[in-house]
This record gives C-alpha cells, sequence and structure tokens, in this order.
C-alpha cells in the first residue's frame, strides 16, 4: 500500500511538471477517461492532432518518471 502511494504521489508530481498543454492531454484522457474524439472536441483540435499531442505528452511524463519503456 505504501508503494502504491508513494508511486502516484511521484506520477502527480511529475504531471505537475509538465507544460500546461501536455498536463491537460494527460489528464482529460489518463485521468477523466476521454476519447481521442472528445478530447478533439475539447481542444478544438483534429482526433490526429489530439492523438499525437497525447502520445507525446506521454513520451515526456514516461522520460520526467525515468520510465524508458514502451
Amino acid at each position: 500500500a505504501l508503494l502504491k502511494r508513494e508511486k502516484a504521489i511521484r506520477l502527480l508530481a511529475a504531471v505537475e511538471q509538465l507544460s500546461e498543454s501536455d498536463r491537460t492531454v494527460i489528464q482529460l484522457r489518463n485521468f477523466q477517461g476521454l476519447s481521442h474524439a472528445e478530447i478533439a472536441g475539447r481542444l478544438n483540435i483534429s482526433e490526429a492532432a489530439a492523438r499525437r499531442r497525447w502520445c507525446d505528452a506521454l513520451r515526456r511524463l514516461r522520460q520526467r518518471l525515468g520510465d524508458s519503456s514502451g
């Protein structure tokens, strides 16, 4: 339980260090469970752009966490 809590704290801290646009797509996709289409509608961008932004933001988040996998 303590390890899960520490991982969650580390994840939230890493998300907070991202740019506002990266934080937004991570929060919408990963925390709110929105689809790429729904994110696109909220941000007034294409679905492809929403997917690309999320992939880029996720890559940067993984780099902050020191996770080179996947």
